[in-house]
Parts: structure tokens; sequence; C-alpha cells
């Protein structure tokens, strides 16, 4: 006798994992640059460069590129502008995730965000900066259950149950390489110096032809800079969205299922054309996308023989599963009141912080909270920055206390105002992410007993009248008394279709 299998193929979250870092430096003010008067603000840009499975767990590396604003001390070099000038560090970062047992099979999937930024002055000549860093990683790796679908051999009978269970059945990432060539706007002065840039990847629509993934994504990037034109040296601002698509391999995927797709950025390297109008763009990204679908299976979820006498081996199989995905978009505005006052608005970043989460009446709230830095001209023409913290939630809808795996970005453009005490800051923030859970089958795994000496029907009557009990299912009586549900059906002239009411009086025949 033997059992007929077949493999489960999927894809299971082996551990997900947060840290917050704080990466410091130290900038000396270069020789043909002025002194420091005071710092304007402090900008930082991070990106996850290499994911490594080691034997201790998974390490993330990659860098943070922080830029100081500054006014000089040197009437002599601003030429009578209010010029501003720029400090720059890259500061190379590793992070371990410690967590024994990830084979190289696994797909590592990571993202990295920038939650503050700051910078003091030491002497005229040099500056500590600190950047806030979150980085997040996540393991998915492959598993195969061998799933009991029968048996080989006359004389069994099996109960099988159709399951339907949303899965994980596809994990990929893979490096992209956007290259654009960006225009100025003809309405916009001149580049002189880019002092600032910002970048924010975004995932649009992704479907499944065959086996591969089509991504069709942006990433929006907004450029600090100064003008070096005739007749003012100003801080200037411009963004450009880059749209690019990608075909991804996603191998175990089929057209029915259903994508999330996280983008990361890995690397930024703007080449600015000495026409001061054009701008080389290339631009790394890490696209991680999941794959889920229903899918339906038939377990054995019983078995009997009515010639041996055996019995079955039952083992719990244990899923990841993914009940539903979410996209939501929150509202964010808040305002604050500054000194020194403002007259009009430069620029403005959204910083977001990790998102949280508690269970509230039926539902997951995630909230985060947003850091909008703001560059502005005072009343009497120089330039000043502040900060205005701005707490951002939302809801999902989770009745049953699934997991919730959420990330958070900035999605449309921010508006920043001046009010009559202060400033107020605008943006959309969309909450992506899924439900994640466990679903738990017992399953028959085997058959133990005699299969090679039938069991001997000495006593037994060849026929029995049984009334159906409460709970009972004609598959009990049939295990109970070794024969087969067609065969009471038949005997009591019961279509197959029929629904047994408890007190159904049955004549059971023998099996011979």
């Amino acid at each position: 006798m033997q059992l007929i299998r077949r493999p489960l193929l999927g894809y299971e979250n082996r551990f997900s994992a947060g840290v917050l870092k704080e990466e410091t430096a130290d900038i000396i003010v270069p020789d043909s640059f002025p002194d420091i008067l005071n710092i304007i603000d402090t900008r930082a840009l991070a990106c996850v460069r290499e994911k490594r499975i080691t034997e201790n767990g998974v390490e993330l590396a990659g860098a943070v590129r922080v830029s100081v604003l500054y006014k000089p001390d040197d009437p002599a070099f601003t030429g009578g502008f209010n010029t501003v000038k720029r400090l720059e560090v890259v500061i190379p970062f590793t992070h371990l995730f410690e967590q024994r047992g990830v084979h190289n099979d696994a797909n590592v999937f990571a993202s990295v965000s920038v939650t503050g930024a700051g910078a003091r002055t030491i002497n005229p000549r040099k500056v500590g900066v600190t950047a806030g860093v979150r980085l997040d990683a996540s393991v998915f790796a492959p598993y195969s259950h061998e799933l009991t679908v029968g048996v080989s051999e006359a004389g069994f009978e099996t109960l099988l149950k159709q399951a339907k269970v949303n899965m994980l059945i596809a994990a990929r990432d893979k490096i992209i390489t956007v290259n654009d060539q960006i225009e100025l706007p003809s309405g916009r002065p001149p580049i002189g110096e880019i002092l600032n840039v910002d970048v924010r990847p975004s995932a649009g629509e992704v479907k499944i032809i065959g086996t591969k993934a089509v991504l069709k994504g942006s990433a929006a990037v907004s450029v600090l800079y100064q003008n070096h034109s005739a007749e003012a040296l100003a801080l200037s601002t411009w963004e450009q969205e880059i749209i690019f698509s990608q075909i991804i391999e996603m191998d175990g995927a089929d057209e029915s299922a259903e994508i999330i797709a996280n983008l990361t950025l890995s690397g930024i390297d703007l080449d600015l054309r000495g026409d001061g109008r054009t701008v080389d763009a290339e631009i790394t990204i890490d696209a991680q996308l999941l794959a889920f679908s229903e899918q339906r299976m038939d377990i054995i979820s019983d078995a009997y023989s009515t010639v041996f006498d055996i019995a079955p081996d039952m083992k719990e199989m244990s899923l990841y599963t993914v009940p539903e995905s979410f996209s939501i978009r929150a509202q964010a505005r808040e305002s604050g009141h500054i000194e020194p006052a403002a007259h009009s608005i430069i620029d403005t970043q959204i910083l977001l912080g990790a998102v949280e989460k508690s269970d509230e009446g039926g539902n997951t709230v995630l909230r985060v909270e947003a850091i909008a830095k703001i560059i502005y001209t005072t009343e009497e023409g120089e330039y000043a920055c502040s900060e205005i913290r701005v707490p951002v939630e939302a809801a999902v809808a989770n009745p049953d206390g699934h997991g919730v795996s959420a990330n958070v970005r900035v999605a449309g453009d921010v508006f920043a105002g001046v009010t009559a005490d202060g400033l107020e800051v605008r943006f959309t923030a969309q909450f992506e992410g899924c439900l994640t859970g466990r679903e738990r089958l017992m399953v028959v795994d085997g058959i133990r007993g005699d299969t090679e000496t039938p069991k001997s029907d000495d006593g037994m009557a060849s026929v029995t009248l049984r009334r159906l009990g409460n709970g009972e299912t004609l598959w009990d009586i049939a295990k109970r008394y070794s024969a087969t549900q067609r065969d009471i059906l038949a005997a009591n002239a019961i279509p197959e279709t029929a629904e047994l009411e408890a007190g159904t009086l049955l004549l059971i025949p023998r099996k011979r």
C-alpha cells in the first residue's frame, strides 16, 4: 500500500525586524570654503547598497549622505548676495540582524528611511553631524510540504476536504537602474550648484504575464539648488517624476496572483551639465515583490480500511497566509509657530519615522510621526529652517486579529505655506502592506497497522440498522461499521447529493 503525495510549494516570512540607528561624523570645512556663520539646515538621504545572508543572520550595508547648508561668514565671498554653501559627508553603515538558520535560498527584503538629521558648529571650520536611520529587514524563504492526496490500493476510504488558503507563492527582488535626462523647465532659473537631492521611489501597477511581473514605477526627484544667474544668488527647488517599467521573473506565480511591491533606494547619481539646465540622473532601486493568491487544495483529513485494521497518522500542517493587502491614504496637516517669522517658503522635506501598530476595536491602527523640515526666507531676506512634527494615522480593518506588515511613504505633492503666526504643512501619507497569519490544517501523513492480513469479520452482522446521531456524519457511521458511504446510500436508496438529518434510520450493509 502506498500513499499518493504531491508537493505543496510556497514561501513564508521567517523573520522580520527593524532597528533605529544614529550615524555621526565630523566635517572639516575645505580650505577653499569660507568660515561658518550659522547653519541653515541639515538634510540626509539613505540607501541600502548590499544585503548579505551570513551564518549569524542578515547583514545590511548602505550609506547615508548628509548635507549641511550654511551661511558663510565672509562678505567678500558672498559678493553682496545671500549665498548658501554646502558641506557633504557620506557615512557608511552596516547592521547585522541576528537570526541563525537563514539559508542562501531565502530572499531578503530591506528598506531604509531617514528619521532625522542635524548638525552643530564645533568651530567656524568644523561641524558635527547626526543622522537618524531606520532599517527594516524581512526574510522570505521557500518551503515544501508533502501533501497526501490518495491511496494507491482498493479497500481504503479517504475523507477529502477542500481547503482555501491565501498563500504566499513567490518572493523576488531585482536591482533596477534607471537612467534619464532631466530638463529644467524654461521658467526656472539655471542651476549653479545642487545643494540637496531627495528621491522617493514608488510602485504603480504590477501585472503578471505568464511567469513574469511587469512593474510600472516612478521616482520623484526633488532638487534644492542655488541659482548662479547674474541677477541674484538665490535658492530654488525643482521636482520631476521619472517613469520607468521593468520585467521581473516571478517563478511560481500565475496571472491570478496579487502583487505587493516595495521599492527601496540603492543609489543616486546626478551629473549637472554646463548649461545648468540639464541633469543626467542615474537612480538604482531595489524592487522587492511578493505574490500571493488563493490556493484550493484537497486534503485527506481521515482514512480507514474496509479490509485491514489500520489507523491514520495525523500531522498539523502550518501554512503562512496573506489574507489580504491594503493601501490606505491619510491626509496629514499641521501648523506651528516659528521664530523668526517667515516671509516665503523655499523647500519642504518630509521625514517619516517607524510605523507603530495597535489593535483597537477590530481595527489595527497605524501611526507614524513625520517631521516636516521647511526652509524659508525671513522678513529680512535671510534663510532659516524650522521643523514641524506631524502625527499621522490610519486604520486597517482586522477583526480576526491577524498580524500586520506595513510601511509608509509620502504620496504626491507636499504643500507648505506661511500663516499669521507661523507655518502650515499638508501632505498625503500612504500606508501599504498586508495582513499575515497562519492556517493550520490537520492532514493524514501516513497509515499504520497491518495491511497484509485482512481483519476478521466474525461476529459481525450482515446488516445493521442505525439512526444517525446528533453531530454524526455518514462518514462516521461508515468508518465505525467498516462500510462505505456509497454502499450505505445505495442500500437506503438515498441520492449522493442528499443531506442527512439527525435521526435518519439507516440500513448499514457489511462490506464483503
